[in-house]
């Protein structure tokens, strides 16, 4: 091997060394930028169980708001039949009371 052939190997191997250095330093940026990320991802991942929680809770709202507006159709429902039933025993109630007072189930 000649002297200046070496000569140049080793500076192409010095540049290489440069370049792997280079990396390496790139790699450490990278892991010390992820660790930064690590916490901020865990942060993340707090907000999101906290909303999923009040998510959670307003849904378990609407659900009683729901059951409570299902009983008050229920109620109403029956408040409904109540007067439909009393409706229908109105013309019987009108009858029987013209002999005690026609006034009550005829007009004037």
């Amino acid at each position: 091997m000649k002297i200046g052939t070496f000569g140049g190997e080793v500076l192409r191997f010095d540049v290489e060394v440069q370049s792997l250095n280079e990396a390496v330093q790139g790699f450490d940026n990278a892991v010390r930028n992820s660790d930064g990320a690590v916490p901020k991802f865990k942060v993340e991942v707090q907000n999101l169980d906290e909303a999923a929680q009040r998510f959670g809770v307003e849904a378990m709202k609407f659900n009683a708001e729901a059951r409570n507006s299902d009983e008050e159709a229920w109620r109403f429902n029956d408040k409904v039949q109540n007067l439909d039933r009393a409706v229908q025993r109105f013309p019987v109630v009108c009858v029987l009371s013209l002999t005690l007072d026609p006034g009550i189930c005829l007009p004037g």
